[in-house]
């Protein structure tokens, strides 16, 4: 047993090969300090101000404040509290929240309530259970080699797929199957092209009901149904057109309705095919209260 400011100085540290040495005040150690038993047993506080702890065995403290650039652990450590900027661990890490009696080999776990903040990467092996009604995650997201992968950068999401296709936001590889409805204004598929859109017209004047441009096809179908307020007056009809880049050609046919809401025309301007819509009076004349909506479904063929 060594007394206060008691001082043991070797040319390369201060060795303890057996028994015990205490030390009832602060002591100060220079140089290298190496325990040759299992366990270091610390009362108080613990301060590290070298660059890095090498340890093979178990360390019990009560808190531990490491001023350095990693605090390295080779099996596992008990302790309440753990400071550090890096913390490697190469088995465990098993903070108690209170004293475990003898004869209990339960680990109880303390609940890390506030932020944890991973610079670099975090490897789990177990499960992870996410709670709380808000998640953020900066950067891409890789969930079981692809299976989910979501490309942060530039705002893209696959299905087994870690590299979706420039100009969509999701990609799938594989089949999909969805048991509910699936509302989309605009299907592409091999060589056919269906899309729809709605249009609210609120006066008798000619408006643009649909378009696209002329090199995405040159032959395309309308299904159009138009509607009063209330749906006391419906009207309906199917249009066909082709196009040379220059001309458009029209069909109308299969026209039913209880009263006619209107004409139809189409045209091209510049580069596109326009579809438009004038409104004839029937019963209340189209307006912003009571509107007619037109809505159609085009299918092309690519």
């Amino acid at each position: 047993m060594a007394s206060a400011n008691s001082r043991f100085k070797t040319e390369n540290g201060l060795y303890v090969t057996g028994g015990n040495a205490e030390f009832t005040q602060i002591v100060t150690v220079g140089g290298n300090c190496t325990v040759s038993g299992d366990l270091l047993f610390v009362g108080g506080n613990l301060t590290v101000q070298g660059t890095q702890v090498f340890q093979g065995g178990q360390i019990y403290v009560s808190n531990i404040t490491a001023n350095m650039a990693g605090l390295g652990i080779g099996n596992t450590t008990y302790a309440f509290d753990v400071y550090s900027a890096n913390l490697f661990v190469n088995t465990a890490v098993l903070p108690l929240n209170n004293t475990i009696p003898l004869g209990n080999t339960t680990r109880r776990f303390v609940t890390y309530s506030n932020t944890l903040d991973v610079s670099t990467t975090a490897l789990i092996s177990g499960n992870v259970t996410i709670s709380g009604t808000s998640h953020t995650i900066a950067g891409n997201v890789n969930i079981n080699s692809g299976t989910l992968f979501i490309d942060g950068t530039n705002n893209r999401v696959g299905i087994n797929n870690t590299a979706p296709t420039t100009g969509v936001n999701l990609q799938v590889t594989g089949n999909a199957n969805v048991s509910a409805n699936l509302v989309t204004s605009l299907v592409v598929v091999n060589n056919a092209i269906f899309a729809s859109n709605s249009k609210s017209v609120t006066s008798t004047a000619q408006v643009l009901v649909d378009d696209f441009p002329l090199v995405l096809s040159n032959c395309v179908k309308y299904l159009v149904f138009t509607r009063n307020t209330g749906n006391t007056v419906v009207h309906t009809l199917e249009l066909m057109a082709i196009h040379d880049g220059t001309n458009v050609l029209l069909s109308q046919y299969g026209e039913v309705f209880n009263t006619s809401l209107g004409s139809f025309d189409v045209n091209i301007n510049v580069a596109n095919v326009e579809l438009k819509f004038t409104a004839t009076v029937s019963g209340a004349a189209p307006n912003v209260t009571h509107p007619y909506t037109v809505k159609v479904l085009r299918t092309q063929i690519t």
